[in-house]
């Protein structure tokens, strides 16, 4: 069986003044896929069997109609409830039904966490942890356990544990690299720093590694130093990359030392 992947989705059911019928529509939620799809005319079909809703790719469906900025895709459907139900609202109003569909990504030209990560560097990170043998799972805004998974990006299966991976790109600002300021209270420190207090909070109440890619541009910043060095010492790992070349791979290749037993190096 295909892999199918699962996305949110609404069904709206509106009275049509003008041609005296009810037109129903699918709302699919996802701003990656919204964006694959721009200028691809892509058709399909929408499939209901027993409780359960597929998307399936058909030359001769309905057109999908991608809105990037409102990070949904739209596409008129046929009735699928029968009268029974008691779907139909009056004839002045309209109603939204709130369903899951389900997909497989690759007919659509999509790897499967291309549909939940927002950024490259978050693709390029799992893809690599993914071939050296874990599991790995995109944490994504609407997600019910982001508050529990330490509101990661990423969280990666080593046996029965669970390791939350946070990747942010932010780097310090012109002013603060040009002249060098050491401020544990400078505008763009404070958005990374803020990305740590989750993460730390759960290595502590788990008692579990976890870990946090942040730009090298922080290296030698001395109250960024300090918290590495402090953090390491609850299992929260702080790793500098540059965020190019195979920085993936060797950032992947890093955590799974330290998964393995590798001992911190100040």
């Amino acid at each position: 069986m295909k892999e199918m992947i699962t996305l949110p989705a609404a069904i709206n059911i509106n009275f049509n003044s003008h041609s005296n019928c009810y037109q129903h529509r699918l709302i699919i939620y996802n701003s990656k896929f919204s964006r694959a799809l721009v200028n691809k005319k892509e058709r399909a079909r929408l499939i209901k069997k027993d409780e359960e809703f597929f998307l399936v790719k058909d030359s001769s469906g309905n057109l999908l109609s991608p809105s990037p900025e409102h990070q949904t895709i739209f596409m008129s459907i046929g009735k699928i409830f029968p009268e029974s139900k008691n779907c139909f609202p009056l004839k002045n109003k309209s109603n939204t039904l709130k369903i899951k569909i389900k997909l497989n990504p690759s007919d659509w030209g999509l790897h499967k966490l291309d549909i939940f990560l927002e950024t490259k560097e978050g693709r390029d990170l799992a893809d690599k942890l993914i071939s050296r043998g874990y599991k790995v799972k995109p944490i994504t805004y609407n997600d019910k356990d982001k508050f529990e998974s330490a509101c990661a990006d990423l969280i990666l299966q080593n046996n029965e544990n669970k390791i939350p991976i946070e990747i942010t790109t932010i780097a310090p600002s012109q002013s603060e690299a040009l002249s060098g300021v050491n401020s544990p209270h400078g505008h763009q420190w404070t958005k990374v720093s803020g990305r740590v207090t989750p993460l730390l909070v759960y290595s502590l109440e788990n008692n579990l590694k976890s870990f946090i890619i942040i730009n090298k541009k922080w290296e030698g910043y001395p109250h960024v130093e300090y918290l590495i060095k402090r953090l390491n010492k609850f299992s929260c790992y702080v790793l500098l990359t540059d965020f190019l070349g195979n920085w993936s791979t060797e950032i992947a290749n890093r955590i799974k030392r330290l998964l393995d037993g590798e001992k911190w190096l100040d």
